[in-house]
This record gives structure tokens, C-alpha cells and sequence, in this order.
């Protein structure tokens, strides 16, 4: 959809239960911004535990918001 969140992490992860149907729901975007496939963000914006060293470095793609991913399943142990 050609949207970075910038700000992922277990506070804006809603989860919604409905009979035996579960939904993942991403919300606060507050910091979130629409960019092409080979746009570079210069900003540095979201939460420190959670950015990407991309991001830190002002040098960044929609590619961020998968290191932040990452870093809630490293802490879930999945």
C-alpha cells in the first residue's frame, strides 16, 4: 500500500477475537507516510528499541518497519 509506519511495537498491536477468527490490528499513524518502492527517508522518527540502524543513520526505506517486526518476535520468542 505504499505506507511506512515508522513506529511499530506492542502498543500499537491491537488484536481483535471474534468466535475463533483473530485479527492483527496496527494503529497509531501518527508517524506513518506514504512512499514509493525506491523513496529514501531522511527522518529520523520512532521509537529507539524498536528502529531499524537504517533509520538511526537517516538512510531508510519502507524496509524499517520489518526490523521492528523482527524486533517483537525476538521478544515474543516466536
Amino acid at each position: 500500500m505504499n505506507i511506512i509506519h515508522r513506529d511499530i511495537k506492542p502498543e500499537n498491536i491491537l488484536l481483535n477475537v471474534d468466535n475463533d477468527i483473530t485479527q492483527i490490528k496496527l494503529i497509531d499513524f501518527g508517524t506513518a507516510r506514504f512512499v514509493e518502492k525506491n523513496d529514501i527517508v531522511k527522518r529520523k522518527i520512532g521509537t529507539a528499541y524498536y528502529m531499524a540502524p537504517e533509520v538511526l543513520n537517516r538512510n531508510y526505506n519502507y524496509k524499517c518497519d520489518i526490523w521492528s517486526v523482527g524486533i517483537i518476535n525476538n521478544i515474543m520468542k516466536v
